[in-house]
């Protein structure tokens, strides 16, 4: 009888153990490599992760049903095999660092309606070369960018209101494009941010000015010379 009881206390104490463990891997997951969680009212989807060390990513805009709306702070930090990753249209929020450190990511696409980038989103990804930031964006925050020192021609969108403090820190080849935007353009100047200043800013306002100087200047150089050549012509 005493054997009994213990056998039976055993397989109760195993089917507890059993049935508390986190069996949160399923199909979605395991066919694109992402780790994810369902918001707490139930209405969309969060990613918090990859699984593996995949090079490549490409985030669906629903799982289980819903939209995948949000990839959660620092959900990619440190993941040193990522290459590329391409986020959907869906998701309208990207939490702090959640690319930061990331040595090997070279591109990423961004959803066409975010309207933020968070503190330290892509720093220190040391290889980005190809980012386009979508016209919708508004915000980008503190260190956003520093260190991606491989980042070239960006274009800042003109809704562009608000630029981080140092976010451009140690981009040694970035190039702004702030011909839409007169907010960038004074940001840029600031801070001694490389920028093609095509049309906005102070730069060009200095910019333009000169060029205007110059061209009176040359102007009135040919006037003088061909004063110089018509009286010579007329004494004789």
């Amino acid at each position: 009888m005493k054997r009994k009881i213990r056998f039976l206390t055993a397989v109760f104490a195993f089917l507890s153990v059993l049935t508390s463990m986190p069996f949160s891997v399923n199909a979605a997951q395991a066919e694109s490599g992402v780790e994810y969680r369902i918001s707490d009212d139930g209405t969309y989807v969060i990613i918090t992760g990859i699984t593996e060390e995949f090079p490549s990513v490409k985030i669906e805009s629903e799982i289980e049903g819903l939209p995948v709306k949000e990839i959660a702070a620092s959900a990619f930090q440190n993941k040193y095999s990522l290459y590329t990753i391409e986020i959907p249209d869906s998701v309208t929020v990207i939490g702090e660092a959640a690319f930061r450190n990331c040595r090997s990511l070279v591109s990423v696409r961004l959803p066409a309606g975010l309207k933020e980038l968070k503190m330290d989103t892509f720093r220190d990804c040391s290889v980005l070369s190809s980012i386009t930031l979508p016209s919708t964006l508004e915000t980008i925050g503190d260190f956003c960018f520093q260190g991606c020192i491989k980042l070239g021609k960006l274009t800042i969108p003109a809704l562009v209101n608000e630029i981080g403090y140092d976010a451009f820190m140690e981009c040694e080849s970035i190039m702004l494009n702030v011909k839409e935007n007169a907010y960038a353009a004074e940001y840029a100047a600031a801070n001694n941010v490389n920028t093609e200043f095509s049309g906005t800013g102070t730069y060009f306002f200095l910019m333009m000015t000169l060029g205007t100087v110059v061209l009176f200047a040359a102007v009135f150089f040919v006037i003088f010379i061909a004063k110089k050549i018509i009286k010579k012509s007329s004494g004789k």
